[in-house]
């Protein structure tokens, strides 16, 4: 009776303490499962990196042998094009080495040989510069591995690079950015002073329980019920609570969605449902901690890729990170893959972790807190499931985009050879393109190679005809010709302020307000909820009409009849922030509704 009158003390306590930051962060009694929130940094696309080649579609195919290396030797027949399924013709086929690349940016002749004779068209293709955005994702990356990480690119740009090539270097943080350079040392400058900034204490926010990220995210998102009851039983052994008292966790029955809410077996006790609540309370802290710093990650990439598009040549993302978790994030994700694509970027992964071998449990030299069975059993059964949910992202963001994962390795200098260098040969295929507007999926196979060892371009979006660019039809694409224009739109009722106010940091931020009213806004229907989806974009241009900064939010509302009711009358505001140098600027909010409606205005605004 004791332990259990400690337990619901203590639970009492955390509770309440979960609950006031609760009310802060969701005034309004709507579920969070009724109004979903996304945000990314935004900056208008150019209709140049839009365009699709109207020609012939360029496939570039580096084979690999078991070790890696590049096959050399084949001829045009060894190599079968499939377009959506579909096989296509060859029309052009040449084969470039390396030596044929250094040779060509450097102006020299090369050494002709029977095999490295490229055609004149494959020959443009060559000697095109190559833009190399050297991403390094500080948040999620401790600081061994950072160094170790360091050290390999700074061997990379001494020796991998090739004359012509430009480099350009972020980090998810943002401490740290060079600007596209041919000028290798400009940019070693600046990453000797890289450091580790993360964002989610590596064992959660609180002592005991020991929640990590990896775990509240298997709590919040009812994924896992041992994650659940390992971190129970840990709470009560941690303040002396039987606990023998905890009837096992399970999940009741959801929808296609995935697994309803948790719930405690027959005979649970009072102590044990607070409990319960403490739990979740603490995991969903930690997990949304953890989901706001994939979330930065994810917008810095895709700010990389928007710049990338505007460069030269062929490009290249080098994403550098210790893994993420964003099993949640997969608009984001789809977002960066669109992206990259639509530019023709290249997304090669390197796992900083190296070859991991981490205990189960707490760091080397802490005390564990429990030594009960449930937690014991999900340390050692979840290590193996973490590291690959954390390297998923960039697993996907490699193959959706014809680049390579290098992982498991702790050769780090090879990763960066491998990833970064120009591969010894490739073979420069040319097909026709398919005309109807739509993204087309390549499959290439290479006779007497697996097709697990092929490395070649995914797929390519075709034109409708050729003076016409691959934003046809895209709703993105009438965003960005609002957001450049000035006159306004009032198709969607809303209303725009904006007051300039300080960050945590000191500094000023331009903070804007949208509100838009629900009752005008045309709403579907959806497993009886009211559906909409609302796209707001703020952007800040200078005197002289030059784009500065940007945000991209989306609201998905699947409401209940009683909030449609409430946000009828209220009516729904948007709020964000834009930083940028102190100035004078014009201050243009777009917002588009699920039907394609759009609002528009333009207001000067100021940031001291």
């Amino acid at each position: 009776m004791r332990n259990r009158e400690k337990a619901v003390r203590f639970a009492f306590r955390l509770f309440c303490a979960i609950v006031a930051v609760a009310a802060i962060a969701q005034p309004q009694a709507i579920g969070p499962d009724e109004v979903r929130v996304s945000s990314r940094a935004y900056s208008p696309q150019s209709n140049a990196a839009l365009r699709a080649n109207t020609e012939v579609v360029d496939v570039g195919v580096v084979p690999r042998d078991l070790r890696g290396r590049a096959i050399s030797g084949l001829k045009q027949e060894d190599f079968e094009v499939y377009d959506d399924g579909k096989q296509q013709t060859i029309k052009t086929f040449a084969i470039a080495t390396r030596e044929d690349a250094v040779a060509m940016r450097a102006n020299t002749p090369a050494k002709p040989s029977e095999e490295s004779q490229p055609a004149p068209r494959a020959a443009s293709v060559v000697v095109a510069p190559r833009s190399i955005a050297l991403f390094f994702d500080d948040i999620h990356t401790n600081t061994g591995d950072l160094g170790r990480a360091k050290i390999a690119a700074r061997r990379f740009l001494a020796n991998g690079l090739i004359p012509g090539d430009r480099v350009a270097l972020f980090t998810s943080s943002a401490t740290a950015t060079v600007s596209y350079t041919s000028d290798p040392a400009e940019i070693l400058a600046v990453m000797d002073k890289l450091q580790a900034h993360p964002r989610v204490p590596e064992n959660g926010i609180a002592p005991c329980p020991r929640i990590t990220a990896y775990q509240a995210y298997l709590i919040s998102n009812n994924l896992d019920p041992e994650a659940l009851q390992a971190a129970l039983g840990e709470l009560m052994e941690c303040n002396g609570v039987d606990t023998s008292e905890f009837p096992g966790v399970s999940y009741q029955p959801g929808d296609l969605s995935g697994a309803g809410a948790p719930t405690l077996g027959s005979g649970a006790s009072p102590g044990a449902m607070q409990a319960m609540s403490i739990i979740r309370g603490q995991a969903d802290q930690t997990w949304e901690m953890a989901k706001q710093a994939s979330l930065t990650t994810l917008d810095t990439i895709v700010g990389v890729l928007d710049s990338l598009s505007k460069q030269p040549g062929t490009r290249m993302l080098v994403l550098t990170s210790s893994g993420f978790l964003a099993g949640t994030m997969d608009l984001q994700k789809d977002d960066v893959i669109a992206r990259a694509l639509r530019s023709g970027t290249v997304v090669n992964a390197i796992d900083a972790k190296g070859l991991y071998a981490e205990a189960p449990g707490p760091p080397p030299g802490e005390v564990p807190n429990t030594t009960t069975a449930p937690s014991l059993i999900f340390n050692a059964k979840s290590l193996g499931s973490k590291l690959a949910e954390v390297d998923a992202p960039m697993a996907d963001f490699a193959e959706s985009t014809g680049g390579l994962l290098f992982h498991n390795n702790n050769d780090l200098d090879l990763a960066f050879r491998e990833v970064g260098m120009v591969p010894e040969v490739t073979y420069l295929l040319g097909t026709e393109p398919a005309h109807d507007g739509k993204y087309h999926h390549l499959h290439v196979k290479v006779r007497g190679v697996s097709n697990d060892f092929v490395q070649a371009r995914p797929g390519y979006f075709a034109p409708r005809n050729q003076a016409q660019v691959a934003r046809a039809d895209n709703p993105q694409g009438d965003i960005d010709k609002e957001v450049v224009a000035s006159e306004p739109v009032s198709g969607v009722p809303a209303t725009v302020s904006e007051q300039e106010g300080p960050m945590k940091d000191g500094s000023q931020a331009l903070w804007v307000s949208v509100h838009v009213d629900v009752v005008h806004l045309k709403f579907g229907t959806q497993s009886h909820r009211h559906t909409q989806q609302l796209v707001f974009v703020s952007a800040l241009f200078d005197d002289k009409g030059n784009f500065v900064v940007g945000k991209e939010s989306r609201m998905d509302l699947m409401l209940k009849d009683a909030s449609f009711a409430e946000l009828s009358k209220t009516g729904i505001t948007a709020k964000t922030f834009l930083q940028a140098p102190p100035g004078r600027y014009s201050l243009r909010e777009v917002v588009r509704d699920q039907e394609g409606k759009l609002f528009a205005s333009t207001s000067p605004v100021e940031i001291r």
